[in-house]
Order: structure tokens, then C-alpha cells, then sequence
């Protein structure tokens, strides 16, 4: 049943232009703004503040996911899944990033890097601008598409609403800079771990969908301390698993190659997720 449930998720995601305003986060941050002027700050910027805005969400979800019956809690499913694809649809932002490099627009780069929620460098080669681009495409796949999918096929909608609703507290936390750090270190931590063994199997799928052996090599090159470590090896892991980006190859065919491989990598999952299911091993 879960299975379906995700197929028809990638299936309707294509759907983006009547989906996107559906997407919509502000409900979130209002939500947020609402409960912080309840609680005090010693409560709001912290593991309390994180768990207060979090439980109704998942305990609403949890009553539902008992009580619903079999075809609409595939329905909630697939509505779970789809509103976990964020607001950025990373065809578009890759054409964006495409239309500014043929026109030598550094700025427009970093504008669809920004987009991706990587921070631009202040300079740097066109080449440069490009690899990291592509490894923002593999976090942002990572974050939007298999992270939702792992916690959804393991937890079914609690999970998705676990794993996004951190996402959401994060972007929410960040919103205000020097302000509810305690409760962005929170979200943060939280997310690593979360995100520790799905941001693994990723990087083997793309490894096994792709060149195995520089992917493994760039997962060990791609080790970083503190929250930028899942990141920075999934890209990394990304790059490798392309082959590398040479100087020769054009920009235009190194974005399809990486949305490519993308795409294989989910493919590879959800065989293994079929497998599975066929074999019995999978309810």
C-alpha cells in the first residue's frame, strides 16, 4: 500500500504548476510566531520550544494514521508526500541557473544556487559556480524526494510529518537571525540524526546507480564536523557517482547528467522497496 502511495507521489509531483501554491509554509511560521508568544523564552528556545510545536502535528498524525481507513490513509499518504516536495521544483531552478550561466550572469547562478539552500560564494569560477550547483541538486533531491520517501515507507505519514516538520522548524528558526538559536540547534540536531542512516542509503543508491567506486571515494573526502557533514558528503558522494565534472563537458550536460542520476537513484530504491514487497519480506 505504501508503495503505491509513492508512485503515485512521483507521479502527480510532475503536476507542479497546479500543486505549488498548495506547498505553501506560511501557515508554519504563523503557527510558530502564535506559540512562541505563549511560551517564554526560556521554554520557546530549546528542546521544549521544539517539542510544543511539534507534538500536536504528530499526535494529530499518529490518531489519524490508526483511524483512517485503507484507502484514505493511502490518500493521506500520496497528500503527505506531495506537500513534503517543498516549494522548489529543481527542474525550473536548473533552468534558471542554465539561462544565467549562457548569458554570464554569475549573479543569477548564485541566485539558483540560493535556491537550492546553498550558500553562494561571494566569487569564484563559472566551473566552480557549476559543482556546486549540481551538489545542491543532490542534497536538495536528498531533503524533497528520498528523505520523505524513506520515513514514509518506515513510518508511513508520521514519519513524513516527523522528518519535514523538523525541516520547516529549522527554515522557521532561521528566519530570525541572533535570535532562537536554542531552538535552531535543536531542530538541527534533531535532523542529523534523522537524517544519519536515510543520507546513507542515498549515497548508495547513488553509488550503485552510478560510478561506485569515485562515489565511495567521495564520500570519504566529503566528511565535515558539525551539521554541513550530511550535506557536503551527499554531495560529494554525488559528484563522485557522475564520474567528476570535466572542463570539457557542457554545463547543459552535466544538469541533465546529475537530474539523471538523480532519477536512477530513486529508481534503484524503489525496486529494492518491490522487491521486498514482492518477496514478502515487506508488508
Amino acid at each position: 500500500m505504501r508503495l503505491i502511495a509513492v508512485l503515485l507521489a512521483w507521479w502527480a509531483g510532475r503536476y507542479y504548476n497546479l500543486l505549488g501554491p498548495w506547498r505553501d509554509t506560511d501557515w508554519f511560521h504563523r503557527y510558530g510566531d502564535a506559540l512562541r508568544r505563549r511560551l517564554s523564552a526560556a521554554v520557546w528556545d530549546g528542546w521544549l520550544g521544539l517539542a510544543a510545536l511539534l507534538a500536536p502535528l504528530l499526535l494529530l498524525t499518529a490518531f489519524l494514521q490508526h483511524v483512517l481507513p485503507g484507502p484514505l490513509l493511502l490518500l493521506a499518504g500520496v497528500a503527505v508526500l506531495l506537500y513534503a516536495q517543498g516549494q522548489v521544483r529543481l527542474d525550473e531552478v536548473s533552468r534558471r541557473y542554465l539561462r544565467a550561466e549562457q548569458h554570464e550572469q554569475p549573479e543569477g547562478q548564485r541566485a539558483a544556487l540560493a535556491e537550492l539552500g546553498s550558500t553562494p560564494p561571494a566569487g569564484g569560477e563559472p566551473r566552480a559556480l557549476c559543482r556546486d550547483f549540481v551538489a545542491a541538486m543532490f542534497w536538495h533531491a536528498y531533503r524533497y524526494a528520498y528523505a520523505p520517501v524513506f520515513w514514509y515507507l518506515l513510518l508511513g505519514p508520521f514519519g513524513v510529518v516527523l522528518q519535514y516538520g523538523l525541516v520547516l522548524t529549522q527554515r522557521y528558526a532561521e528566519r530570525y537571525e541572533g535570535h532562537q538559536q536554542g531552538l535552531r540547534r535543536a531542530a538541527g540536531v534533531a535532523l542529523y540524526w534523522v537524517d544519519w542512516l536515510p543520507v546513507r542509503l542515498c549515497a548508495l543508491a547513488l553509488a550503485l546507480a552510478g560510478d561506485f567506486g569515485r562515489a565511495l571515494q567521495g564520500w570519504r573526502q566529503g566528511g565535515a564536523p558539525g551539521a554541513v557533514e550530511h550535506a557536503a558528503r551527499l554531495g560529494e558522494v554525488g559528484l563522485g557517482a557522475l564520474g567528476g565534472l570535466s572542463p570539457e563537458t557542457p554545463v547543459a550536460q552535466s544538469l541533465y547528467d546529475a537530474r539523471a542520476l538523480i532519477t536512477r537513484g530513486v529508481t534503484v530504491w524503489l525496486g529494492v522497496v518491490a522487491l521486498l514487497v514482492i518477496t514478502g519480506w515487506w508488508a
